[in-house]
């Protein structure tokens, strides 16, 4: 095809996307708290992440090969549905001043509060660009989820601004338009530094394995984040920080439900400490840092016998993050919107599933907010699903710069255990939250203690587990397993060899019969094609189910459906 023909391609394939997004889309009843402004702020609350200042964002072009639709001459912004993002729907917007820009769902309005930026609005992430989803559900239109697995590509989100930033500052016509819309002739130095920041990041992040949508490598992420601020300054290499490219990609967890429960991530490795818990806090501040949120560590000199708990300034609104997990802690999942089997059906699934399924998987109240619900760890060798993000979280290990000599502050069986020169990076990552929560919020030693023994009464996370949660709304959150590599609840209850080797992931069409989103190839020009027989993509694993009847497999699916 000529270039002319691909440039009506990406335009034409854009312009569909968006009026496809644009439809008017519905909302299912998740929480009597989750009011039209509820959902509106969760979408828009800042958090602290800082990508770029945000006039800036709103007047970047799209760069000239985009990796995704977008298209020339027009505003990045305005092609941001193409990455994955939702459109903030009209009905739903905000009554104050959270989203100016009009932007899409997740998308935030950041200031810090003090430092050289003080003042600056920058834009930045939040949990709802990963936490809500759109479904195109037949004979309902478009719903949007709440704490579902969202559909965004970061990597290549990303890798599109920091291409657009770059020729904003080597295209003459576009330094011009752009300096002109900003209102800042002396902005180029410090357009120049972010594209510095972008270009380390997509270094340090190099990517073996492909996220695609609905997917990222969070913990690698965080990890080479953390690594970047504990040896910030020193002469070391990344590779020799202990910095490592990206390579388990999982997808995005739903959120419903997760204040009441123990232990949180795929792995089961961020204790809540109970509902509201300082770990769900530790563990929101971890993510903002993923996000291009800031961090500095700076430290004394250890003094022996000592509890001093660590305090970092970091961009990270902990006050935000108390009101976004409050407001989580009363989402529940949705209600399956369409039709389901009839009363002899449902029993009979309800049948299976007892017999099959709950051992692992407890049967909650959606609404109920006790805590904690009963989960369930299992162990990788037993599951058999992909080991990667496993492994890594658990054996990787780096330079412990600064933090060499500090008190971890992660072990509450040995209190005065310090850092070598050489540390577990999940370690020094909770050292790192709890120093950017704690200069915020400004805990004494014994807020630190009570959180040790509600750690040792609630059990240690076995790092070698996956954890196996209550499925109530599971029908919204595919693809399934940790990593998304099945791509329906059909596929997965096939024995592992039998389960399609190839899908797309991207669409927001949904799949009644088979329980997941329409996923067969050729993928379409938002799609991404997921090969299972990459690392970190396998499909292995989770062989339950599998010798049931066809029968008995359609009745437990309807039984799904329903919790």
């Amino acid at each position: 095809m000529t270039t002319h023909g691909n440039k009506l391609l990406i335009l034409l394939s854009a312009a569909a996307l968006l009026a496809s997004a644009q439809q008017p889309i519905k909302t299912l009843p998740q929480g009597k708290t989750w009011t039209a402004e509820i959902r509106s702020q969760f979408w828009f609350e800042d958090q602290g992440s800082k990508l770029m200042p945000y006039n800036w964002f709103l007047n970047l072009e799209c760069p000239a090969k985009p990796a995704l639709p977008c298209p020339s001459g027009t505003k990045l912004k305005d092609s941001l549905t193409n990455y994955g993002f939702i459109p903030a729907p009209t009905a739903y917007a905000p009554s104050n001043d959270l989203n100016p820009g009009g932007l899409p769902i997740g998308l935030a309005r950041h200031t810090d509060s003090d430092g050289p930026d003080k003042s600056v609005p920058f834009v930045g992430l939040t949990c709802a660009a990963c936490h809500s989803t759109r479904i195109e559900f037949p004979g309902q239109g478009a719903l949007l989820i709440e704490g579902a697995p969202g559909k965004v590509d970061f990597d290549i989100f990303y890798e599109d601004v920091a291409a657009a930033l770059r020729e904003t500052l080597s295209d003459s016509g576009r330094k011009k338009r752009f300096l002109d819309a900003i209102n800042d002739p002396d902005a180029l130095p410090k357009i120049a530094d972010r594209v510095r920041v972008f270009e380390m990041r997509r270094k340090n992040n190099a990517q073996t394995v492909m996220a695609g949508f609905g997917r990222a490598d969070a913990f690698g992420a965080i990890f080479n984040q953390i690594l970047m601020a504990v040896n910030a300054g020193s002469s070391l290499t990344p590779s020799q920080m202990g910095i490592v490219p990206l390579d388990a990609p999982s997808s995005f967890p739903f959120i419903w439900d997760i204040s009441q429960q123990k232990f949180v991530q795929w792995n089961g490795s961020a204790p809540n400490l109970g509902d509201q818990g300082t770990g769900s806090y530790l563990r929101n501040v971890g993510e903002v840092l993923g996000v291009l949120g800031e961090l500095t560590i700076a430290t004394s000199p250890p003094k022996p016998f000592v509890l001093a708990v660590p305090k970092y300034p970091s961009s990270a609104v902990v006050a935000n993050l108390k009101t976004i997990e409050s407001w989580v802690s009363d989402l529940h999942s949705p209600q399956w919107p369409g039709p389901t089997g009839d009363r002899a059906t449902l029993e009979a699934g309800e049948s299976i599933y007892r017999r099959e399924c709950v051992g692992c998987h407890a049967v909650i109240d959606r609404e109920s907010r006790k805590y904690p619900i009963r989960t369930h760890m299992i162990a990788v060798d037993d599951v058999q699903t992909d080991r990667a993000l496993i492994d890594n979280f658990r054996l990787r290990q780096g330079s412990a710069g600064v933090l060499t000599g500090q008190l971890t502050f992660t072990d509450p069986k040995a209190l005065f255990k310090r850092f070598g020169e050489r540390a577990y990076v999940r370690e020094l990552t909770v050292n790192a939250a709890l120093g950017a929560y704690s200069a915020q919020v400004n805990p004494n030693v014994l807020k630190s203690l009570e959180d040790d023994l509600k750690e040792l009464a609630e059990g240690t996370p076995d790092l070698s587990s996956y954890k196996a949660r209550p499925l109530d709304g599971i029908w919204a959150t595919g693809p399934y397993l940790h990593n998304g590599s099945v791509p329906s609840l059909t596929e997965l209850l096939k024995p592992p060899p039998d389960r399609i080797s190839q899908f797309c992931v991207g669409s927001d069409v949904y799949d009644v019969k088979n329980v997941g989103y329409v996923s067969t190839p050729p993928c379409g020009p938002r799609q991404f094609l997921f090969d299972t027989r990459i690392r970190g993509n396998s499909n292995s694993g989770h062989a339950y189910g599998i010798d049931l009847s066809d029968t008995d497999k359609v009745n437990l699916l309807e039984y799904l459906k329903t919790l």
